[in-house]
């Protein structure tokens, strides 16, 4: 029988493991727990990331369990819920998830956010976006030899 004794990593902010000391400290990084994170969608998009105590700073509070049960919340309109987190960060999916994790909102009921489709939708945007650019791009590079050609012909 072997016995081997084996080192475990765990992250600071929401206790994931892992048996790689620098897989761990890449997660903790980017962790959507942690406050002074690095977004590396943020990075990829070319967007600005902001502060996540300015973001959380401009979502409003939660409904509280009385307005709830009240009644005076509708589960029916969740984008209603998610607009100021959307606006706050520029539509980043992991900063959505990064904030609506850090506030109050972890535990509400009324929050619906769907990360893995919000990250396709954003990565389909961003692919369609530079899609565009690159045959605007390669339009114009046409035009241009076909207009330098023109003017020296075949010399």
């Amino acid at each position: 029988m072997k016995r081997k004794k084996v080192w475990r990593y765990y992250c600071d902010f929401c206790g994931k493991g892992g048996c790689s000391k620098p897989h761990m400290a890449r997660h903790e990084k980017h962790c959507t727990k942690n406050p002074d994170r690095v977004c590396g969608m943020c990075d990829f998009l070319g967007l600005a990331q902001r502060p996540l105590g300015e973001i959380l700073a401009e979502i409003p509070a939660p409904p509280t369990k009385d307005e709830l049960h009240g009644g005076c919340v509708s589960f029916n309109e969740p984008e209603v819920h998610i607009a100021p987190f959307r606006d706050a960060t520029e539509g980043c999916p992991a900063c959505i998830l990064a904030a609506i994790r850090q506030s109050e909102w972890a535990d509400s009921p009324v929050i619906q956010f769907n990360y893995n489709a919000e990250a396709k939708e954003v990565m389909n945007e961003h692919r369609y976006y530079n899609e565009q650019m690159i045959n605007e791009r390669d339009a114009e590079t046409a035009a241009g030899l076909r207009d330098w050609e023109r003017r020296h012909g075949d010399s």
